[in-house]
């Protein structure tokens, strides 16, 4: 089931997002998180940077946690395009991450930029956008 977090859910939501990708909690990160039968955070989505078209995104998931649920597929990008009504999400990924970058892209974001060793630990910087009109979930 896919909630808005509120309380200690946040709270959770927020360190999770934090130790999967290094997103600090901020007055303008809004998350969805989906949470299993036993009430357990499984997936958390961040948004924030939003700038009049544009939202960033951060996806992760709790160790061990292999599929991603539809009904978070589709509200994950429902609410930033047809609830914030941005045209187009981009995710900063480290280069060093393919996992994230195959999972990106199986979801249609598209690299537009990478700036060499300017990330952590000697990754690249990679920039991907997923432009509303080519979302196959909404």
């Amino acid at each position: 089931m896919v909630i808005i977090p509120k309380g200690k859910d946040k709270e959770a939501a927020e360190k999770i997002l934090y130790e999967g990708t290094f997103t600090k909690s901020s007055p303008d990160l809004q998350l969805l998180v989906w949470i299993d039968k036993k009430r357990y955070i499984k997936w958390v989505v961040g948004y924030n940077n939003h700038k009049q078209d544009t939202l960033q995104i951060h996806i992760t998931s709790v160790l061990g946690c292999r599929y991603t649920p539809r009904e978070l597929l589709v509200s994950m990008f429902d609410y930033p395009f047809n609830v914030v009504g941005v045209n187009m999400l981009i995710g900063v990924v480290n280069g060093l991450n393919k996992d994230v970058i195959e999972f990106a892209k199986r979801l249609d974001f598209t690299e537009i930029n990478r700036f060499e060793k300017m990330h952590a630990n000697g990754g690249d910087i990679v920039t991907l956008v997923l432009p509303k009109q080519k979302c196959k979930f909404i």
